[in-house]
């Protein structure tokens, strides 16, 4: 499992203390999050990744903006669908930012 990966995890697992019916997470580590099958609505969302920013800053020392981008979450396929789709984005994002300050 990536860090990034954990980091998500751990920001649902937050998430979920708060929300009924929770984010049921598979043994794959995957589950629905925003959307048609998911459980948060975009202030759940929202405070999802609030929370992955922060963590991904103090444990990686990476600046990433999530909330900026309101097209995302009117996105057909969202990248915040499922845990799987969201660590991909988050991945993108970091990869895209290493080559931008570079």
């Amino acid at each position: 499992m990536t860090a990034l990966h954990r980091i998500v995890l751990a920001a649902v697992e937050e998430c979920n203390e708060h929300l009924e019916p929770s984010i049921q997470v598979d043994e794959h580590g995957n589950g629905f999050l925003y959307g048609r099958e998911g459980v948060l609505d975009s202030v759940g969302l929202v405070s999802l990744l609030v929370m992955v920013e922060q963590q991904i800053e103090e444990e990686l020392n990476i600046s990433l903006d999530l909330t900026s981008g309101e097209q995302n979450l009117n996105q057909k396929n969202s990248p915040f669908a499922t845990i799987h789709q969201f660590v991909d984005y988050l991945q993108h994002l970091m990869a895209e930012s290493s080559v931008q300050t570079h």
